[in-house]
């Protein structure tokens, strides 16, 4: 038996373990902070230290142990004293002892237990899922600013410019006036100076009749003689919309063919699933969790639970933590089912971590 997963899974659920007749973890709430030296900022975490006076057994270590091996609690308690033992040769002998995931225990000069934990694990699971994350500095050089420069004119170069401007607009149009003037005069003798307005239109007359086809109110055109006309033709007509009435001599109007409109179906497609929302209950049974997120939104958790589902686990929502939705990947009954199948999500890319759930 080893006593680190242990140790590690407790600590993710609990602030204090103790470690009989060696010390405890002692687990503190640590916010985000920045590395100024590596500008890396980290996310808020638990910061494990390390109290020796606190020796006495608790049962908690013992009892969770007893649990996850399948003994009893006198066994586990023999076997917790006999890896503690254990530390202490390592210490005798190496002067320094490594628990995985958790940290370096060593004597100093004085012979007192020190410890250094090991900053790269996060045992807090509102940060489940954070990365540290590394700042690149931009250096950001100063732009002088420049003084604008306003152009100094004087009252009388003002003047002449309004000058030149009026003169540019009033050339061309007495050159058109004249030349409108003289072609006017020069072919009728009802000229009048309105006939100067460049913008005038002139009407030209033609031999040929003009018929506007609108439906607007002032062509009188008859909206309901030709509707009746239409609805009453068994093909296309032709339409005089001088008469309003049915004419060889009118204009062939299509008589529009009616679309009849698909028939709606609510016949639900066979083959297209709905995704099955695994509950905890339906895992009954089974001990172990292996956790994949950890949300604050319960929409998220179910988003992510039917993620996990399309790509083939049975997911399921997995309880609440600290006020955050849990999500499993799946539920196991052993602890070497659950670790195997840890070992698989991590070797894809992903990051989930193990739960024994209460009996």
């Amino acid at each position: 038996m080893r006593l680190e997963p242990v140790i590690c899974e407790l600590l993710y659920e609990h602030d204090c373990v103790v470690v009989p007749e060696f010390g405890g973890l002692v687990a503190n709430y640590r916010s985000a902070r920045l590395n100024r030296r590596t500008h890396v900022v980290q996310p808020p975490s638990k910061h494990i230290g390390f109290n020796r006076h606190l020796k006495d057994n608790d049962g908690l270590l013992t009892q969770h142990a007893a649990q996850l091996f399948n003994l009893s609690f006198q066994e586990a308690s023999e076997q917790v004293r006999a890896i503690v033992t254990e530390y202490h040769q390592i210490l005798n002998q190496k002067g320094r002892l490594v628990l995985e995931r958790i940290g370096v225990f060593f004597r100093d000069n004085n012979g007192q237990l020190q410890f250094i934990p090991d900053e790269q694990e996060n045992f807090l699971t509102s940060s489940f899922g954070l990365r540290p994350v590394q700042l690149r500095y931009i250096e950001q050089k100063e732009q002088p600013a420049e003084t604008p420069i306003i152009p100094i004119q004087h009252e009388s170069r003002k003047q002449l410019a309004g000058w030149k401007i009026a003169a540019a607009i009033a050339i061309p149009i007495l050159l058109a006036g004249s030349f409108l003037a003289g072609n006017q005069m020069g072919g009728k003798e009802d000229f009048s100076f309105a006939s100067l307005n460049p913008f005038h239109k002139v009407r030209i007359d033609s031999d040929y009749e003009s018929r506007e086809f609108s439906f607007a109110p002032e062509t009188g055109v008859d909206k309901d003689a030709l509707t009746n006309a239409l609805d009453t033709a068994s093909g296309n007509i032709r339409f005089d919309f001088t008469q309003n009435k049915v004419s060889a001599e009118g204009v062939e109007i299509e008589k529009p063919v009616k679309q009849i409109a698909e028939a709606s179906t609510t016949e639900v497609n066979k083959e297209t699933k709905p995704t099955q929302q695994i509950s905890k209950e339906h895992h009954a049974g089974h001990r172990f969790a292996v956790i994949g997120g950890a949300f604050a939104v319960a929409e998220n958790a179910e988003k992510f639970v039917t993620k996990l589902q399309q790509d083939g686990y049975e997911a399921a929502l997995a309880g609440k933590k600290d006020g955050l939705q849990l999500v499993a990947y799946g539920y196991y009954s052993t602890k070497g089912e659950a670790t195997e199948a840890l070992r698989k999500i991590k070797s894809s890319g992903g990051s989930a971590w193990i739960k024994r759930e209460a009996q």
